[in-house]
């Protein structure tokens, strides 16, 4: 959250709102494919199909205006994610720390990382980023209904 928002404050430039729509409609047509594909792996499955449903929620339900900021905080976030993810996985270990059952993974890896993985972090912090954000609106609403009663109309 904290690489969210000092993103959010540095980077003005956002997608238009076609390129934000291309992007989270070429993310939930792939999720489903991949859930669909893969639905007898379980964590690829329920992976894709969170995510499919969050990005529905977020684009479509929602309506949120912050989905280009998520996706320039994920690209960023994935480097560290790769570095440390890949040591949990065994890159560069005699023993991975973190052990995935093959027989719920479609069994691409990037380094020692499951494929999965990219879009299993990216459901955690997508759900962060709409929690994070649906807490601020409220607090900005409160506020903001505060002080229309303490300064009464002009």
């Amino acid at each position: 959250m904290f690489t969210y928002t000092c993103l959010s404050v540095l980077i003005k430039k956002k997608l238009s709102k076609r390129g934000q729509l291309v992007i989270t409609s070429t993310l939930i047509a792939l999720s489903f494919f991949m859930s669909i594909r893969f639905h007898a792996l379980s964590y690829t499955s329920y992976t894709f199909v969170v995510l499919a449903i969050l990005l529905i929620i977020a684009q479509f339900v929602l309506k949120v205006n912050w989905l280009s900021q998520f996706y320039t905080t994920y690209l960023v976030l994935l480097l560290p994610f790769i570095i440390v993810n890949g040591l949990l996985t065994g890159t560069g270990l005699a023993n991975p720390v973190v052990w995935y059952n093959p027989l719920h993974i479609i069994g691409l890896r990037i380094l020692t990382i499951p494929f999965e993985d990219i879009f299993y972090g990216m459901d955690l912090i997508l759900l962060n980023v709409m929690i994070y954000s649906a807490i601020n609106s409220n607090i900005y609403q409160r506020s903001k209904t505060l002080k229309q009663q303490t300064t009464g109309p002009l």
